[in-house]
């Protein structure tokens, strides 16, 4: 310590001079690094900090870095920015932060989760509903995915549960849309019909396929329209993207035949589907769009720009549509524009070719159980990464591969 009393709250300075009752207090100047400490605890400046330290804090952090303790946290570590992310590059590296009311935003960061280490919630007495009405996000734990789950009566039938359209495919993409296919049959939905220009040969048996023309391209042909329009009429939920191509004359009969679809049918977009979206001119409410950063920065620049400036963020985009949108990355977001769920679970083996296909899928199949999109979207995205967590888990997450999610969410419950 070497605080000046004169400089602090009357609260503080209070605080101080019980803790110097009770505790030996050392000057930073007489502490030795070479000490053997258990535990280090951090609790130099707390939520109200940033990642601009001034001196003499960075020296000092490189010191406390330097003990072999455990290193604790209170509320946040020095040298990162609970709102924002951004850390110092001598930011306390805590192994456990005990954090106040609820987890800060900036803790899900890319750069923040190795300074935080495991996240311990505790009270502070506030009631529920304040923290709430100030908490950015909502997150998904274990304990609400059973809630969340539709109940299925013991009369169920597979024509309760739904009947999803799965368009997509191609000449050189076959296996995306039937890993879609295959999810979406995985997450509980009775019915899967994938309409497409070219099965994979390990499309799952119970799976129904509409195989549909092909162009000289190797996508789906115009010839294909009537096709899809009698199956989209019989459809409770779509499914569309995956692998299907960037053809312009495909996507805009395809576009056209959404902007004819009933806008009370959910809608999934994936992928190459997301070129669609432009062209779409109709009621989105009841539609899900799943970008990752690389598909969200193009469906942004493909958007007229915005009355009240550039969409920089998920709900920006989410509020200018009017529909749901999934931006993956860590932590991917869930927004409908007027709340956020946050998926702040998953690791890097899921960064994998069909990845993004299977959660199509497990959306798609949520909303065909009576789910509303954005709740479909925000559950959906937490059972993907769950199940992505136990694939890693039996195999690595260096050799995984999508199936190996598929497989693996029968056991996220």
């Amino acid at each position: 310590s070497d605080a000046d009393p004169e400089t602090m709250s009357a609260e503080a300075r209070n605080h101080a001079r019980i803790a110097r009752d009770r505790v030996r207090v050392v000057d930073w100047t007489a502490l030795d690094p070479k000490a053997e400490f258990d535990v280090v605890i951090d609790a130099l400046i707390g939520v109200g900090g940033s990642a601009r330290l001034r001196d003499p804090l960075p020296e000092r952090l490189r010191i406390l870095n330097a003990f072999n303790a455990l290193r604790v946290a209170v509320d946040v570590p020095t040298g990162l920015d609970a709102l924002t992310g951004l850390v110092h590059e001598d930011a306390f590296r805590a192994h456990l932060t005990i954090t106040m009311g609820g987890p800060k935003a900036g803790f899900y960061a890319v750069k923040a989760r190795p300074i935080v280490g495991e996240i311990v919630v505790v009270g502070i007495g506030a009631p529920e509903v304040i923290t709430a009405g100030y908490a950015a996000a909502q997150v998904i734990e274990p304990s609400d995915v059973r809630r969340l789950l539709p109940d299925r009566a013991l009369n169920v039938s597979k024509f309760d549960l739904g009947r999803v359209l799965v368009i997509g495919g191609s000449r050189g993409m076959r296996g995306a849309p039937s890993m879609t296919s295959e999810a979406v049959l995985r997450t509980g939905a009775g019915l899967c019909i994938l309409a497409t220009p070219s099965v994979h040969p390990l499309t799952p048996r119970e799976v129904m396929t509409e195989v549909l023309p092909m162009n000289a391209n190797g996508v789906i042909g115009t010839e294909a329209r009537a096709q899809l329009q009698a199956q989209l009429e019989r459809a409770t939920v779509v499914a569309i993207g995956p692998g299907l191509g960037s053809d312009g004359t495909m996507q805009r009969m395809l576009a056209d035949l959404l902007n004819t679809l009933d806008p009370a049918v959910p809608v999934v977009i994936d992928a190459d589907g997301l070129r669609l979206v432009p062209m779409l001119q109709r009621d989105l409410s009841h539609v899900v769009l799943t970008p990752h950063e690389g598909e969200f920065r193009r469906l942004v620049d493909s958007l007229p720009t915005h009355a009240d400036g550039p969409m920089v963020h998920p709900a920006d985009v989410a509020t200018a549509l009017g529909c749901v949108v999934h931006r993956k990355g860590v932590p991917s977001v869930t927004t409908d524009g007027r709340s956020a769920v946050w998926t702040v679970i998953g690791n890097p083996g899921m960064a994998t070719a069909g990845s993004g296909d299977v959660l199509t899928g497990i959306i798609a199949g949520l909303a065909a159980q009576g789910l509303a999109p954005y709740r479909a979207a925000a559950l959906g995205a937490y059972l993907h990464a769950r199940a992505g967590d136990i694939a890693a888990e039996r195999t690595s997450e260096r050799f995984m591969v999508a199936t190996d999610i598929i497989r693996a969410l029968a056991d996220v419950v």
